[in-house]
């Protein structure tokens, strides 16, 4: 999601700053200050469109906050310019497609630790399991009996051999 709000704030944006210097280009030859006062409300936005996206994939939360900022400019700069209320619009889709990326994100690095604990407590397990053996196989090694008839080690409590059945001697 944080790749897509990327690509699509990096074309739109582009696409705001032709639009913002065509209309600056327009209010300077007629000599119009709203239509001025419009393209730099548009320039704002655009820079911090372009500052939200170059930090959309590292700072989230930050790409959010400057979204939403040039959401509010677009809409309280719309009065007679109703493409800075559709760009505003656009700014705060964009700061949602943020959020829904930062929380994905957050989630994946949830589910990322909770394997990498899983793995540690399954190592760990692993390495007491090792442990134990060793130190009950040798001690199991140590009280085993062989049968008198077939030479085969049978456990020291063991009343019967476990391969030819013969009654083993009482220890």
């Amino acid at each position: 999601m944080r790749i897509a709000v990327l690509i699509i704030g990096l074309l739109l944006g582009l696409l705001m700053f032709l639009q913002t210097f065509v209309v600056a280009a327009q209010g300077d030859a007629a000599n119009d200050d709203k239509t001025s006062e419009a393209a730099a409300v548009g320039l704002l936005m655009a820079l911090l469109w372009l500052a939200a996206c170059a930090l959309v994939i590292g700072f989230p939360r930050v790409s959010i906050v400057l979204f939403a900022i040039a959401g509010l400019l677009g809409f309280a700069a719309s009065g007679n310019f109703s493409d800075l209320a559709i760009w505003g619009g656009a700014s705060f889709v964009l700061a949602g497609m943020s959020f829904l990326g930062h929380r994905g994100k957050r989630k994946q690095q949830a589910k990322e630790r909770e394997r990498d604990e899983m793995i540690r407590q399954g190592a760990l397990a692993q390495q007491q399991l090792v442990h134990q053996f060793a130190t009950q196989g040798s001690s199991a090694f140590a009280q085993e009996r062989p049968c008198n008839q077939c030479g085969v080690p049978n456990n020291a409590n063991a009343r019967f051999c476990g391969n030819c059945g013969v009654a083993l001697a009482s220890p």
